[in-house]
């Protein structure tokens, strides 16, 4: 095999690492990463069925991704009642779920604990 098919196969077989391991991931933890779910994946939330996954991809790519859960409402067909729903299994994470365990969930629109000074 020459060099650059070698470097092809690995990347291919880095993406589909990258891509089980989220899915893992947010199977593991009930936990939808609206910036990496899949369309299937989506629709695993209260509902949103096909048409409500697709649009949410479709603003992703072309917005970009969601800074916060809340965001999800700015998708068309997605109001407040939908968000309250499933606000309890939506997080916003970067790209990639490198480094994130259950353990250590991204951000789920919680504000952080406050600190105490003395």
């Amino acid at each position: 095999m020459n060099v650059k098919r070698m470097a092809v196969v690995f990347l291919v077989m880095v993406a589909l690492v990258m891509s089980a391991s989220s899915a893992l991931w947010a199977a593991e933890t009930g936990k939808v990463n609206i910036n990496t779910a899949t369309e299937e994946e989506l629709m695993t939330l209260e509902q949103i069925g096909a048409a409500r996954a697709a649009a949410i991809v479709k603003y992703r790519t072309e917005v970009g991704p969601f800074a916060v859960p809340e965001d999800l409402m700015n998708v068309s067909g997605i109001g407040e009642k939908i968000f309250e729903m499933n606000k309890d299994r939506i997080i916003v994470a970067p790209e990639t779920t490198e480094g994130l365990t259950p353990a250590q969930p991204a951000t789920t629109g919680d504000k952080p604990p406050e600190k105490k000074t003395d």
